[in-house]
């Protein structure tokens, strides 16, 4: 009966995932595809599974695409090990997966990145590498990196106070 429950409720995951995304495919499609290691639907499955808190599977799936090199789920996979779902919290292990997908031009990650080196959560706190990857990110129009660049000028933290440049 449970393994029922979760494919179903795996399959109207997927539906609605088909649905929002314009997909043409069905959830069985999909699950296919990532067997035969399409990265793209594996980070979907991923995402499926997160959404109905399955996480432990969900790392599977996201590790799978994201060693073939898929942004989003190096990403979403940094993402799972800062917070700790599916895996140990192992924060050195999410600025690796945050820096693959921020090298590819990934803005969420690099402003993730950013804020990592700002804080100083799990790597050596450095203001000048926190403001680089947030100004990446605000570059391609990453508004939380815009607002993180902004706080800084205004703060005066890691650069001079600059109130025109903070609401820029």
């Amino acid at each position: 009966m449970k393994s029922f429950l979760y494919l179903r409720s795996l399959a109207v995951v997927l539906a609605c995932l088909i649905s929002f995304s314009g997909l043409a495919e069905t959830p069985k499609e999909t699950m296919a595809k990532a067997e035969q290691g399409d990265a793209k639907a594996q980070y979907d499955v991923a995402m499926m599974l997160g959404w109905v808190k399955k996480h432990k599977e969900a790392i599977e799936w996201y590790t799978k695409a994201a060693e073939q090199g898929y942004s989003k789920a190096q990403f979403d996979l940094g993402v799972m090990y800062y917070n700790g779902q599916g895996v140990r919290q192992d924060h050195k292990e999410a600025v690796k997966w945050y820096r693959k997908a921020a090298e590819q031009g990934y803005g969420n990650a690099q402003n993730s990145l950013g804020s990592i080196y700002y804080k100083g959560t799990g790597v050596v706190q450095d203001h000048n590498q926190g403001l680089m990857w947030y100004v990446k990110a605000a570059e391609q129009g990453n508004a939380k990196a815009q607002f993180n660049l902004g706080v800084a000028y205004d703060k005066g933290i890691g650069v001079l106070k600059d109130y025109k440049q903070s609401v820029m």
